[in-house]
Protein backbone atom coordinates (compact mmCIF):
# COMPACT_ATOMS: atom_id res chain seq x y z
CA UNK A 1 0.00 0.00 0.00
CA UNK A 2 1.12 3.47 -0.36
CA UNK A 3 1.04 6.02 2.38
CA UNK A 4 2.19 9.79 1.47
CA UNK A 5 3.83 8.68 -0.87
CA UNK A 6 5.71 5.94 1.33
CA UNK A 7 5.48 2.39 0.46
CA UNK A 8 3.77 0.36 3.35
CA UNK A 9 3.47 -3.29 3.22
CA UNK A 10 0.14 -4.06 5.37
CA UNK A 11 -0.05 -8.13 6.23
CA UNK A 12 -3.89 -9.60 6.52
CA UNK A 13 -4.92 -12.36 8.82
CA UNK A 14 -7.93 -14.34 9.32
CA UNK A 15 -10.10 -12.83 6.29
CA UNK A 16 -12.63 -14.61 4.25
CA UNK A 17 -11.13 -15.98 0.86
CA UNK A 18 -13.85 -15.34 -0.87
CA UNK A 19 -15.05 -12.01 -0.03
CA UNK A 20 -15.49 -10.20 -3.67
CA UNK A 21 -14.39 -6.84 -3.05
CA UNK A 22 -10.50 -8.32 -1.35
CA UNK A 23 -10.98 -10.53 -4.68
CA UNK A 24 -11.72 -7.46 -6.88
CA UNK A 25 -8.21 -5.50 -5.17
CA UNK A 26 -6.00 -8.79 -5.88
CA UNK A 27 -6.81 -9.10 -9.17
CA UNK A 28 -6.06 -5.78 -9.97
CA UNK A 29 -2.64 -5.70 -8.06
CA UNK A 30 -1.88 -9.28 -9.91
CA UNK A 31 -3.18 -7.32 -13.27
CA UNK A 32 -0.71 -4.44 -12.26
CA UNK A 33 2.08 -6.67 -12.11
CA UNK A 34 2.48 -8.79 -15.11
CA UNK A 35 2.18 -4.89 -16.75
CA UNK A 36 4.70 -3.85 -14.46
CA UNK A 37 6.87 -6.97 -15.60
CA UNK A 38 6.38 -6.41 -19.34
CA UNK A 39 7.84 -2.65 -18.55
CA UNK A 40 11.07 -4.37 -16.91
CA UNK A 41 11.61 -6.88 -19.30
CA UNK A 42 11.47 -4.14 -21.90
CA UNK A 43 13.88 -2.35 -20.09
CA UNK A 44 16.37 -5.01 -19.37
CA UNK A 45 16.02 -6.07 -23.42
CA UNK A 46 17.05 -2.45 -24.16
CA UNK A 47 20.28 -3.21 -21.92
CA UNK A 48 20.99 -6.37 -23.71
CA UNK A 49 19.18 -8.75 -21.57
CA UNK A 50 16.90 -11.13 -22.43
CA UNK A 51 13.96 -12.19 -20.31
CA UNK A 52 11.58 -14.44 -21.20
CA UNK A 53 8.07 -13.71 -19.60
CA UNK A 54 7.02 -17.12 -20.61
CA UNK A 55 10.10 -18.29 -17.78
CA UNK A 56 9.20 -15.72 -15.50
CA UNK A 57 5.49 -16.83 -15.25
CA UNK A 58 6.77 -20.60 -14.48
CA UNK A 59 8.86 -19.46 -11.95
CA UNK A 60 6.02 -17.51 -10.49
CA UNK A 61 3.42 -20.83 -10.05
CA UNK A 62 0.18 -21.23 -9.90
CA UNK A 63 -1.00 -17.62 -8.04
CA UNK A 64 0.75 -15.13 -11.36
CA UNK A 65 1.49 -12.74 -8.88
CA UNK A 66 4.80 -11.77 -11.09
CA UNK A 67 7.36 -10.01 -8.39
CA UNK A 68 11.25 -8.72 -9.31
CA UNK A 69 12.98 -11.89 -7.86
CA UNK A 70 11.09 -13.64 -10.32
CA UNK A 71 12.77 -11.92 -13.05
CA UNK A 72 15.80 -11.96 -11.23
CA UNK A 73 16.14 -15.75 -11.18
CA UNK A 74 15.64 -15.81 -14.87
CA UNK A 75 18.60 -13.52 -15.18
CA UNK A 76 20.78 -15.63 -13.10
CA UNK A 77 19.52 -18.83 -15.14
CA UNK A 78 20.57 -16.83 -18.28
CA UNK A 79 23.86 -16.06 -16.99
CA UNK A 80 22.97 -12.09 -17.11
CA UNK A 81 23.66 -12.16 -13.05
CA UNK A 82 25.59 -14.60 -10.48
CA UNK A 83 23.04 -14.15 -7.91
CA UNK A 84 19.35 -12.90 -7.44
CA UNK A 85 20.86 -10.03 -5.01
CA UNK A 86 23.44 -8.87 -7.58
CA UNK A 87 20.57 -8.69 -10.26
CA UNK A 88 18.46 -6.60 -8.00
CA UNK A 89 21.36 -4.06 -7.04
CA UNK A 90 22.55 -3.77 -10.34
CA UNK A 91 19.19 -3.78 -12.23
CA UNK A 92 16.04 -4.05 -10.52
CA UNK A 93 16.20 -2.37 -7.16
CA UNK A 94 14.40 1.43 -6.97
CA UNK A 95 16.95 3.70 -8.43
CA UNK A 96 18.70 1.13 -10.66
CA UNK A 97 18.06 1.37 -14.49
CA UNK A 98 15.51 -1.52 -14.71
CA UNK A 99 13.19 -0.67 -12.15
CA UNK A 100 9.79 0.22 -11.80
CA UNK A 101 7.01 1.37 -9.59
CA UNK A 102 4.59 -1.28 -8.64
CA UNK A 103 0.68 -0.32 -8.58
CA UNK A 104 -0.26 0.14 -4.93
CA UNK A 105 -3.19 1.12 -3.65
CA UNK A 106 -3.86 3.67 -0.76
CA UNK A 107 -3.35 2.16 2.82
CA UNK A 108 -6.93 3.14 3.84
CA UNK A 109 -8.16 1.19 0.86
CA UNK A 110 -6.39 -1.71 2.07
CA UNK A 111 -7.01 -1.64 6.38
CA UNK A 112 -10.99 -0.90 4.49
CA UNK A 113 -11.01 -4.11 2.19
CA UNK A 114 -9.50 -6.16 4.98
CA UNK A 115 -11.54 -5.42 7.71
CA UNK A 116 -14.68 -5.48 5.18
CA UNK A 117 -13.25 -9.13 4.43
CA UNK A 118 -13.75 -9.72 8.17
CA UNK A 119 -9.81 -9.67 8.50
CA UNK A 120 -6.76 -7.70 10.85
CA UNK A 121 -4.41 -5.70 9.55
CA UNK A 122 -1.02 -5.43 10.47
CA UNK A 123 1.87 -3.44 9.31
CA UNK A 124 4.96 -5.71 8.48
CA UNK A 125 8.64 -4.71 9.37
CA UNK A 126 7.54 -1.00 10.82
CA UNK A 127 11.53 -0.33 10.40
CA UNK A 128 11.76 0.15 7.19
CA UNK A 129 9.52 3.33 7.74
CA UNK A 130 12.29 5.02 9.57
CA UNK A 131 9.04 7.37 10.83
CA UNK A 132 6.93 5.69 14.31
CA UNK A 133 5.08 8.54 13.46
CA UNK A 134 3.41 6.55 10.51
CA UNK A 135 2.37 3.83 13.00
CA UNK A 136 0.14 6.42 15.10
CA UNK A 137 -1.50 7.74 12.07
CA UNK A 138 -2.07 4.15 10.86
CA UNK A 139 -4.05 3.72 14.19
CA UNK A 140 -6.32 6.42 13.50
CA UNK A 141 -7.05 4.06 9.62
CA UNK A 142 -8.11 1.25 11.44
CA UNK A 143 -4.58 -0.52 11.80
CA UNK A 144 -5.03 -4.14 14.08
CA UNK A 145 -1.56 -5.07 14.49
CA UNK A 146 2.36 -4.37 13.92
CA UNK A 147 5.02 -6.97 13.10
CA UNK A 148 7.00 -6.73 16.65
CA UNK A 149 8.80 -9.71 16.02
CA UNK A 150 11.44 -9.70 12.55
CA UNK A 151 14.21 -11.46 11.47
CA UNK A 152 16.42 -8.37 11.01
CA UNK A 153 15.31 -6.63 14.79
CA UNK A 154 17.91 -6.56 17.55
CA UNK A 155 16.80 -6.98 20.97
CA UNK A 156 15.81 -3.33 21.36
CA UNK A 157 13.97 -3.31 18.46
CA UNK A 158 11.80 -6.24 19.97
CA UNK A 159 11.64 -4.20 23.01
CA UNK A 160 10.50 -1.23 21.52
CA UNK A 161 7.78 -2.95 18.93
CA UNK A 162 6.11 -4.75 21.77
CA UNK A 163 5.77 -1.48 23.91
CA UNK A 164 3.51 0.28 21.13
CA UNK A 165 1.85 -2.50 20.46
CA UNK A 166 0.87 -2.79 24.18
CA UNK A 167 0.35 0.68 24.45
CA UNK A 168 -2.25 1.14 22.05
CA UNK A 169 -3.85 -2.28 22.18
CA UNK A 170 -2.09 -3.57 18.97
CA UNK A 171 -2.08 -7.16 17.76
CA UNK A 172 1.77 -8.19 17.65
CA UNK A 173 2.72 -10.68 14.79
CA UNK A 174 5.91 -11.71 13.89
CA UNK A 175 7.40 -13.04 10.47
CA UNK A 176 10.67 -13.78 8.72
CA UNK A 177 10.10 -11.77 5.40
CA UNK A 178 10.83 -14.84 3.16
CA UNK A 179 10.50 -13.54 -0.68
CA UNK A 180 12.77 -16.80 -2.00
CA UNK A 181 16.83 -16.80 -2.12
CA UNK A 182 17.82 -13.06 -1.86
CA UNK A 183 18.83 -13.30 1.24
CA UNK A 184 20.20 -15.41 3.98
CA UNK A 185 18.58 -13.42 6.78
CA UNK A 186 15.22 -14.62 6.03
CA UNK A 187 15.45 -18.10 4.83
CA UNK A 188 12.30 -20.18 5.71
CA UNK A 189 13.12 -21.40 9.13
CA UNK A 190 15.56 -19.75 10.40
CA UNK A 191 13.80 -17.07 12.76
CA UNK A 192 10.42 -18.05 14.90
CA UNK A 193 8.16 -15.75 17.01
CA UNK A 194 7.07 -16.07 20.12
CA UNK A 195 3.49 -18.95 20.62
CA UNK A 196 1.86 -16.20 22.36
CA UNK A 197 1.56 -14.60 18.91
CA UNK A 198 -0.23 -17.31 16.89
CA UNK A 199 -2.56 -17.21 19.89
CA UNK A 200 -3.20 -12.98 19.66
CA UNK A 201 -3.91 -13.53 16.22
CA UNK A 202 -6.48 -16.49 16.69
CA UNK A 203 -8.64 -14.36 19.20
CA UNK A 204 -8.48 -11.29 17.19
CA UNK A 205 -11.35 -12.95 15.26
Amino acid sequence: SLFKGVDVHILAYNFNPKNQELLDILKSIQKGRYIRAEKIIKKLKKMGINVQMSRVLDITGNNNLIGRPHIARVMVENGNCKSVNEAFVNFLSENSPAYVLKPTPSIDKVIKIIKNAGGISVLAHPHTLCNDDYIYDFIKLGLDGIEAYYAKYTTEKVQHYNEIALKNGLIRTGGSDFHGHINDFNFMGNYSAPEFVLDEILKSK
